[in-house]
């Protein structure tokens, strides 16, 4: 049974049955705010900005009445029915979500090319997952590739043939010979062998390195066959091709080598099996880009506010490429006291967005903006908030002017939840300016500077 917790502006909640890692990510991202109650050991939490299941028990789950028309259900509809109708929206969006970060550039094929921190914990399946979607296309050319041309090796195989068939004689071949009286003869007077031990050169595929991708075939095989059926027809094309390839002649007959032999000249040049081995040590890797810490925790706990971010990452994309131009992942920074992970975009004209940027005010005090967007001399902060405006207008708009004044930005405007597409921008000269759409809103940006907000609507993922 499903308790359905519907939070209010204001209204608290006892923090001790939220799960403790979703608690503390929410905090450090600013989304809930937890107080300690005066004269009791008791922490509290805010919940009016969050969505999504409390526990990785699945018992308690806090849905903002405004998602009920989108979702389409009502308050009157019994728990289990909410619950099936968030479920299925969460995958959606979920979805949508995954295969539009799979599209960016945030990964390369080599463990030095990205910034992360280190993670032996055991919950690594979105990542892995995460992994796969992202390089789907390059993991099906890499497996066709040794499909068409596989390493092989010779082996040598010794065998009997008659002395007209004898192409090579050698100490060796005489001393095994000497030692089986039974295969000479007289002839004219003469001892003389009918058969002489030969080596048989042989081309097969049984080596160090075709053993090792077959085992790592295996487990991505396992791996994707234990996933839901909504996240595993995500990679039929790599389930396919895996389970042609491992029904093969190169690799049906092979034993499993889970070790790869990680000096072998094969994995480290030979086409496919090179690709194959540097993604084998990204998916194996215990370094977890911080990042992909919401996407972890949204995927644990069905938690659609985790997922705000990212929805408003891609958004923000789409449009300034279109804007902007094309653009490539410049930098990602890392920071060893876990902190966020700082990613650079750089656009063709010049200009660079900052995700997650540590930023210091002219007080020395630091500050880390979602998305920071420099371009024609001008500074503007994007703040993903997955909050209505209308009943937080005061907060959000406090909270820009803190971001534009701290931080010397031209405009902050806060990107927000909302069930239709409208937004508002406050210059600095008082006049009032309407935006419907991210292309508005960027063309209203003027050099005055100011503050706003825009609400988003994310139909194209129901």
């Amino acid at each position: 049974m499903v308790e359905i917790i519907y939070p209010k502006f204001g209204e608290l909640y006892p923090a001790n049955f939220i799960d403790s890692e979703l608690l503390e990510y929410l905090k450090s991202k600013g989304i809930i705010t937890t107080q300690k109650l005066a004269g009791e050991n008791l922490e509290v939490v805010d919940l009016s900005n969050y969505c999504g299941y409390l526990g990785r028990d699945f018992k308690k789950l806090a849905i903002p009445r405004k998602l009920l028309p989108v979702l389409g259900v009502s308050e009157g509809d019994s728990s289990e029915r909410i619950a099936e109708a968030f479920n299925s929206y969460f995958d959606k969006f979920f979805r949508w979500i995954l295969e539009k970060l799979a599209e960016l550039s945030l990964f390369e094929l080599s463990l030095s090319s990205y910034d992360a921190t280190e993670d032996f914990g055991e919950e690594k399946d979105i990542y892995k997952f995460f992994l796969l979607l992202n390089f789907k296309e390059e993991l099906i050319e890499a497996l066709e590739i040794i499909l068409h041309r596989p390493h092989r090796v010779l082996e040598i195989e010794e065998v009997l043939k008659p002395v007209s068939e004898v192409c090579e004689v050698d100490g060796a071949i005489l001393e095994e010979a000497l030692c089986h009286p039974e295969r000479w003869v007289k002839n004219e007077g003469k001892c003389l062998p009918t058969e002489l031990i030969q080596p048989q050169y042989i081309e097969g595929f049984d080596s160090p390195e075709n053993r090792f991708v077959k085992a790592f075939l295996v487990e991505i095989l396992d791996f994707i066959e234990k996933l839901d059926r909504e996240l595993r027809s995500m990679l039929w094309e790599i389930e396919d091709i895996t389970f042609f390839a491992l029904n093969s002649d190169v690799f049906a007959g092979l034993e499993l080598q889970s070790s790869p032999p990680t000096y072998s000249q094969v994995l480290q040049k030979r086409p496919g099996y090179r690709e194959l081995f540097q993604f084998w040590t990204l998916y194996y890797s215990s370094f977890i880009p911080q990042w992909f810490e919401g996407l972890k925790i949204a995927f644990g706990l069905r938690s659609i506010s985790t997922l705000w971010e990212y929805y408003v990452l891609v958004r923000l994309l789409e449009l300034l490429e279109k804007e902007l131009g094309s653009y490539k992942i410049e930098q990602s920074k890392n920071h060893l006291n876990k902190d966020y992970e700082e990613i650079t975009i750089k656009f063709v004209d010049g200009s660079k967005l900052y995700y997650q940027r540590k930023i210091k005010s002219y007080s020395n005090s630091e500050w880390r903006p979602d998305f920071l967007l420099e371009f024609e001399g001008r500074r503007i902060i994007f703040d993903a908030k997955f909050r209505d405006f209308k009943r937080n207008k005061t907060d959000i708009l406090q909270n820009m002017h803190y971001y534009k004044d701290g931080l010397r930005a031209n405009w902050a405007v806060a990107l927000t939840f909302g069930t239709v597409l409208e937004g508002q921008l406050y210059s600095c000269k008082g006049n009032l300016r309407e935006a419907q759409t991210l292309k508005d809103l960027l063309a209203l940006l003027e050099d005055e500077g100011g503050v706003g907000y825009l609400e988003l609507y994310p139909m194209e993922v129901i």
